[in-house]
């Protein structure tokens, strides 16, 4: 998993931050309406903050949900479906995973 996300990475060509602008600036810049769209190649593009923020949240909940062992006779993809599940869960409701915990805690 981790392989497959660095290589989206180098052929993404990196995320790269926006440039920062002074918190308070003396001579506020005039809004030219004039171009229709800012092609600003220092900056990121909504697709990339969203690249960023989404793979972020599938390789954290695919790596804090740790499953119970598998069947000896499951297949690769039903222990991965099952897996998806759960981290579909934890993405969606947090909580659900710490219940989850907490049942199996008890049970034990």
């Amino acid at each position: 998993m981790l392989l497959i996300l660095s290589l989206l990475y180098l052929v993404r060509g990196g995320i790269h931050a926006a440039l920062t602008a002074p918190l308070f600036p003396r001579d506020t810049p005039t809004l030219n309406l004039s171009s229709s769209a800012c092609t600003c190649p220092d900056q990121r593009a909504i697709w990339d903050i969203l690249w960023s923020c989404l793979s972020t949240m599938f390789a954290c909940s695919w790596v804090a949900v740790h499953p119970n062992i598998p069947a000896p006779g499951a297949t690769w993809w039903r222990v991965a479906l099952s897996r998806l599940e759960l981290m579909i869960w934890a993405i969606i409701t947090p909580e659900m995973m710490i219940l989850w915990a907490m049942r199996q805690w008890f049970g034990a």
